[in-house]
């Protein structure tokens, strides 16, 4: 997909398009997570998000970004989210927003791009799970379908049907392929909610 400015003054594209932001935000989702994945290193997340590819494909990561390059937040699409909640896949992850930027739209941005790209990839159902922000993602047409807790940490599990004609279409353009970036430049556990919006 060529990513292009929206209205509100920012882009989403593939986070394989952008690595110099991987390092970004594997220091960002480690802190944010830290109470539900305490164990979670730097360079787990690192390696994780280097290692998302452009798509349409399981796993890849989105960025949001300023006209100018500026990292705004990320969301990922995964196979698993969590080790002790695998009867579920795939999984919206990892929705962040810098503080900053929240209130622009760019985590509800971040999650229809996500949803469409399921969509594209014909996914039934997409999952996710969240401490504090059901109502973001109810107003996005997520339910919830579970609670689990780690610990004393309890969360919903939220899902969706993606369709294919989700709001955040995926195009992906002639001179690419699914699994590789284009060969031209390209101009939001959900662990979600911490920092969506």
């Amino acid at each position: 997909m060529t990513a292009a400015t929206n209205a509100a003054g920012f882009r989403i594209d593939y986070l394989a398009r952008h690595p110099e932001h991987v390092g970004t935000l594997a220091d960002l989702h480690v802190a944010e997570w830290r109470s539900i994945l305490p164990d979670w290193t730097y360079a787990e997340a690192f390696a994780e998000l280097a290692s998302h590819a452009v798509g349409p494909v399981i796993p890849t990561t989105f960025v949001a970004l300023a006209d100018d390059g500026a990292l705004l937040g990320s969301c990922s699409l995964l196979e698993n989210d969590h080790e002790e909640i695998r009867e579920y896949s795939p999984w919206l992850a990892s929705l962040y927003v810098l503080e900053e930027q929240r209130g622009r739209g760019v985590g509800s941005a971040l999650t229809r791009r996500v949803v469409a790209e399921a969509a594209a990839l014909g996914v039934a159902k997409l999952y996710l799970y969240v401490r504090d922000a059901q109502r973001f993602y109810e107003s996005l047409g997520w339910r919830v379908c579970a609670r689990y807790a780690f610990g004393e940490l309890e969360v919903d599990v939220m899902s969706i049907e993606p369709r294919a004609d989700s709001t955040a279409s995926v195009v992906v353009p002639a001179n690419t392929t699914p699994a590789g970036p284009a060969n031209t430049t390209s101009v939001i556990p959900a662990k979600a909610g911490i920092g969506s919006d």
